[in-house]
């Protein structure tokens, strides 16, 4: 079943539940009852947005990670964690900022927001990046 969807369209629904998950999360980390099984679901918010973000960069399920030479390839690699560490911790942010909004604390909300934004742009910048690297050797 796996091999019939294509890695992005893959990573982007795992990084869609993700989210959902995450805001799941947000919800029940502000209710003292269920705080501690909200911080359970967050974990499972990051990973899927990690497994996610790990699956958007892939071209297909049978290619190897790509062989870039010279400093293309310490780019890449430096690339590719920023989007993966970014892409952890967009749930925890979501969450937080969940939690921050029921509870009436509105400037960590923007502060959750910043993390977020700053994962979509760490997301640009890969692709960016890894198009424009791509495009030369060609």
């Amino acid at each position: 079943m796996l091999r019939k969807i294509s890695p992005k369209l893959a990573g982007a629904g795992a990084i869609t539940c993700g989210v959902v998950v995450a805001i799941i999360a947000g919800v029940m980390i502000a209710y003292p009852p269920l705080s501690i099984a909200g911080a359970v679901v967050l974990v499972l918010a990051t990973i899927l947005m990690s497994v996610g973000c790990v699956w958007l960069v892939r071209r297909s399920w049978d290619e190897p990670w790509p062989e870039v030479r010279l400093n293309h390839a310490k780019l890449l690699r430096r690339r590719r964690f920023l989007l993966i560490v970014s892409g952890a911790l967009v749930p925890i942010a979501l969450a937080w900022g969940i939690s921050s909004a029921l509870l009436g604390t509105w400037g960590m909300l923007v502060v959750a927001l910043v993390f977020v934004f700053n994962a979509a742009i760490n997301l640009w910048i890969y692709l960016r990046v890894r198009a424009i690297l791509f495009s030369k050797r060609d």
